[in-house]
């Protein structure tokens, strides 16, 4: 007689529906031991009563225990479950960078880039590397392969680094403030270049460490430009200037793209005039 286990027979052909009873069945499987294993804490802690409690409730779980165990050890034998996540993972693969371009377009993200590197709505970005089973979102795992997952971790990230309090204009003169003082400690004119890594310094101290990153930061720089106010109140023109490395810079994005800017400076007139 076949070993029957919460809708799973031992000896189906393998296919999804059968990988959706195995899994059934490890979950009520999974729950039975988690019984069993309250039942077995009480009694390890002398709680002979409640342990007593619990049986009258619930009747003696070991032979529907027993008996469970070794159907879904039949179970388990008779689905080839290695080789099915294989040649699913292989035909996923294949059909990788076309179904995530597609969910990513689905879902409303601009992009730009091409595979597998891309830049998100300007400002996220997102590598991909199949051999190493590996998402990266702005440089930190993302966690998840699964195209639908990376897209909201995407707009998750989006979330975090927009923030939607900002006041442009308020912002921009902080910036001015900002990159003054870097300045006047340094003996340098008002409206020379300074490195953009202390301007973002004096910024986070103000906010407090570890409330203010770098990607913020970029973020907020590059709404600057986005919304079209890079002049000051009192006509001032934020000025760019781009790093000859990563090592040397923050990543500011752009439209189409972003670079690491290694200084800024505030001039009279229109930028790069």
């Amino acid at each position: 007689m076949e070993h029957e286990v919460e809708g799973f027979v031992a000896g189906d052909q393998p296919g999804n529906t059968d990988l959706t009873r195995l899994h059934s069945a490890l979950v009520g499987l999974k729950k039975q031991l988690d019984r069993y294993s309250r039942l077995t804490s009480l009694a390890v802690e002398g709680r002979d009563l409640d342990a007593k409690q619990m049986l009258s409730r619930t009747g003696n779980p070991a032979p529907e225990l027993l008996e469970n165990l070794a159907a879904t050890k039949a179970a388990i034998e008779s689905f080839p479950l290695q080789s099915h996540i294989q040649e699913a993972a292989n035909w996923s693969r294949l059909h990788y960078h076309d179904t995530l371009e597609r969910v990513l377009d689905e879902s409303g993200l601009r992009r730009n880039g091409q595979w597998p590197s891309y830049v998100i709505e300007d400002v996220v970005r997102l590598e991909l590397n199949l051999e190493r089973y590996e998402a990266l979102i702005d440089g930190k795992g993302a966690g998840s392969l699964e195209p639908t997952r990376i897209v909201d971790r995407i707009k998750a990230r989006l979330n975090e680094l927009f923030d939607k309090s900002l006041d442009v204009v308020v912002f921009l003169g902080s910036l001015q403030s900002a990159q003054e003082k870097v300045a006047a400690d340094q003996g340098q004119s008002p409206t020379d270049y300074v490195d953009i890594r202390k301007v973002y310094g004096v910024l986070r101290s103000q906010r407090g460490i570890g409330q203010y990153s770098e990607d913020k930061f970029g973020a907020n720089v590059y709404r600057l430009f986005l919304e079209g106010r890079p002049k000051t109140t009192d006509g001032m023109t934020l000025e760019l200037s781009p790093a000859q490395s990563a090592s040397g810079g923050i990543y500011i994005p752009s439209p189409g793209g972003g670079n690491y800017i290694a200084a800024l400076r505030f001039v009279d007139g229109e930028p790069g005039g």
